[in-house]
């Protein structure tokens, strides 16, 4: 596909990469993990479980996966050489779980303290000193996460079996470790967001306003037009800034679906293993998607200057949405969103076309996924998907159109679209044009 394809090809090349098998490969054993560390467990029954998952009978085990794993968040290159710094480390710590899994009873203890050596000195060269600021070592670090806070939470439990005695500061490090984890993902979740930006910007070329991700090679092209003054300089400014917004909020649902696991670390703690993930905080359990509309699908040789006027999106704040009422034929002529507790947000216009209503949402029946097509230079369908496997199948149309999908990512909902109407290319009256999703996970961490 040509670099310079417009925006919805952008999403159809890393949506491709996501779901490869090297990716598939490690999200499952992340997920399949979080299920044993979801559990109590007898002394060694973890361990064993870890070095199953993690390693088998590959020596670097899913560490080996994490540079293919990387792509599209990081730069691979960097993240192979920070591996292969790491390598012989993570080869010593495995080795490490297998003498301690297969020693006897009364040699546990000494193995478990060269564990929590190497696992601490990891630890130390990868998330303080020079290192603290290197995203390139994120996924590395939410992948020692598990191994390391594994040793501490089964030398905290079974200490009695492995020392023949309890010691509460046992209890204190694992603790101490479970925030120092915690507070290193949320600085690095800003940090990479500072960097991510970096790559995004606009500049004028050959008569066209360009925003450029040139992390991806892509770019969105808009028409400049003949009238320099202030007014239309702005009104352009803002534009491409709706573009930069755009291309963030798709780097950031594909760096959550890997960030997501941090969201496990609340489970070490003792006796709080059955308790669900948890965001860090509000703003890191908020994901946006979108703006999804002319302002990223463009086409200035065939329809000319799309912007004669700029849009302005509804403002709704997240909250419980509780109906949809969706108007559609080809296009969707109007959307109605219902709220709990606030009026309804309603676009376009919602008297054209076949009438589709959804009631009956709430904090447990609610949106977990939304498919945008567009068309006609509007919205021309929409597809609402629901936790339990339910759809409301596509309203609208969805031929010859360029496709988005805004989610699904794990434990997050739809609580809030915002909208502007546009008129479609053919039938010259307001319709949905404009939308931007908001997710939120379904638990927040209070601050």
């Amino acid at each position: 596909m040509d670099k310079n394809s417009k925006k919805s090809e952008s999403v159809e090349c890393i949506s491709d990469v996501i779901t490869d098998k090297t990716s598939k490969h490690w999200d499952e054993a992340i997920e399949k993990f979080i299920d044993a560390i979801s559990k109590d467990t007898i002394c060694t029954e973890l361990i064993k479980i870890l070095i199953q998952t993690f390693f088998k009978d590959d020596s670097l085990g899913i560490f080996s996966l994490l540079t293919e794993r990387s792509r599209n968040m990081l730069h691979k290159d960097d993240v192979r050489k920070e591996f292969k710094l790491r390598q012989k480390d993570i080869e010593k710590i495995k080795e490490s779980l297998i003498n301690y899994r297969d020693a006897s009873k009364s040699g546990r203890a000494n193995h478990m303290e060269n564990l929590v050596k190497l696992c601490d000195n990891f630890y130390n060269n990868l998330v303080t000193g020079k290192n603290m600021d290197n995203v390139h070592l994120l996924t590395i670090a939410i992948t020692f996460m598990f191994v390391h806070l594994t040793i501490l939470r089964e030398r905290n439990r079974h200490s009695k079996e492995i020392y023949s005695k309890e010691n509460k500061s046992y209890e204190t490090d694992l603790r101490q470790k479970v925030q120092d984890y915690k507070q290193y993902f949320i600085s690095m979740y800003y940090k990479w967001e500072e960097w991510r930006k970096g790559f995004i910007h606009y500049q004028n070329i050959d008569g066209h306003y360009q925003v450029h991700d040139e992390f991806h090679k892509f770019h969105i092209s808009y028409k400049r037009p003949n009238s320099s003054d202030e007014a239309t300089r702005k009104k352009y400014h803002e534009i491409c800034e709706h573009g930069k917004f755009a291309f963030l909020n798709e780097a950031k649902f594909i760096f959550i679906n890997v960030y997501l696991h941090t969201f496990a670390l609340n489970k070490f703690l003792p006796n709080n293993w059955s308790a669900p993930s948890e965001a860090h905080n509000k703003e890191i359990g908020t994901l946006y998607y979108g703006i999804v509309g002319r302002v990223i699908i463009t086409d200035p040789e065939k329809y000319g200057n799309d912007y004669e006027e700029p849009f302005k999106l509804s403002s709704e704040e997240p909250g419980i949405i509780t109906g949809l009422n969706v108007h559609y034929s080809d296009v969707v002529h109007g959307l109605t969103v219902k709220y709990r507790g606030r009026p309804c947000s309603t676009v376009g216009n919602v008297k054209g076309g076949e009438a589709t209503t959804v009631r009956g949402l709430d904090e447990d029946n609610y949106v977990n996924s939304v498919e945008i097509f567009f068309g006609d230079q509007v919205i021309s369908g929409i597809q609402f998907n629901f936790n339990g496997n339910r759809t409301t199948g596509v309203l609208g149309n969805q031929e010859n159109t360029r496709m988005f999908c805004g989610g699904p990512t794990k434990d997050f909902k739809l609580t809030a679209i915002q909208m502007a109407p546009s008129k479609s290319f053919s039938k010259k009256h307001d319709c949905l044009g404009y939308t931007l999703l908001t997710f939120e996970h379904l638990r927040i961490a209070k601050d």
